[in-house]
Order: C-alpha cells, then structure tokens, then sequence
C-alpha cells in the first residue's frame, strides 16, 4: 500500500516558544521569519484531513530537537513536531 509521511508543527504554545521564539530568535538556526504560528497543524486536524482525503492513519510520532548535540530524535510526544504517517485506505 502506498504509504504518506506528513511532518509538521503542533499548534500549541510550546511550539510557538521552541520553533519561533527559540529557534528563530534567540538560537538562529533558522532564519527569521520562517515560521507562522497560525499554519501550524493539531495532529488531530491533519488526522481528519488525511481520513477525508482516502487515507488511514498508522501512527503519529514526536520529533525532538537538541541544540546542544545538534540532533533530532522521535520521541513519544507530539509537544512541538511530530510525523503522521499514513497509508491509502
């Protein structure tokens, strides 16, 4: 079956004060301006939008970010970015 892996920024707080306010602002990995709060997606919205587009939800994950070590990893939380990934229905 073919499968689709969406990834995105949860809708939330924190992820406004991670990916904006800390990434764009006080740590500069990412240039200025590249976020917009208002686009990003509650994994429950983007869970119903791919269950009305044919498609069946598999599994949703966080990813985590280290600034320290400078690496991703999943995580068992949606906090802040998270993958869904789902297959044609």
């Amino acid at each position: 079956f073919p499968v689709t892996i969406q990834s995105t920024h949860h809708r939330r707080t924190m992820s406004f004060i991670q990916a904006i306010v800390g990434a764009e602002y006080m740590l500069k990995l990412i240039p200025t301006g590249t976020h917009h709060y208002e686009k990003f997606i509650r994994p429950s919205e983007l869970i119903s939008w791919c269950r009305k587009a044919g498609f069946e939800p598999l599994a949703t994950e966080g990813i985590s970010y280290n600034p320290v070590t400078k690496q991703y990893r999943l995580c068992h939380h949606a906090r802040v970015n998270y993958l869904l990934a789902c297959r044609l229905g």
